[in-house]
């Protein structure tokens, strides 16, 4: 009986646990993810097209317009030039919602947030 009491208290604790490290996880990943200034935008870049980026540190930001509730970002890596799209959501953050990219051999390729 004590056996059994032991297991479950262990078993609910690392389920606690798992669902505590997956939302605290989810949270600071969302909270970096903004575009409201370089570190952001580059993060946000990276997050969405990480497939195809090598890392953040590699990107360099040529210019940014913004159009009332939206952001369009121009950037650039050795490899890469792209334009990543944000929106501006009630809380007055930029979030990403696409990233495109061309190549040095013309191959477009496209992120969107799903």
């Amino acid at each position: 009986m004590r056996k059994t009491k032991v297991v479950l208290a262990v078993g609910l604790i690392g389920i606690i646990l798992i669902i505590s490290s997956f939302y605290f996880n989810c949270y600071f990943i969302q909270k970096s993810i903004s575009g409201n200034n370089e570190e952001g935008i580059k993060n946000s870049i990276f997050y969405l097209h990480k497939d195809y980026i090598g890392g953040q540190e590699e990107i360099k930001i040529i210019d940014e317009f913004n159009y009332d509730l939206n952001k369009i970002v121009l950037f650039k890596n050795e490899e890469l030039t792209g334009i990543a799209k944000f929106d501006k959501d009630s809380k007055g953050k930029y979030k990403i919602n696409f990233v495109e990219t061309l190549d040095t051999n013309n191959i477009r390729k496209v992120s969107k947030v799903p």
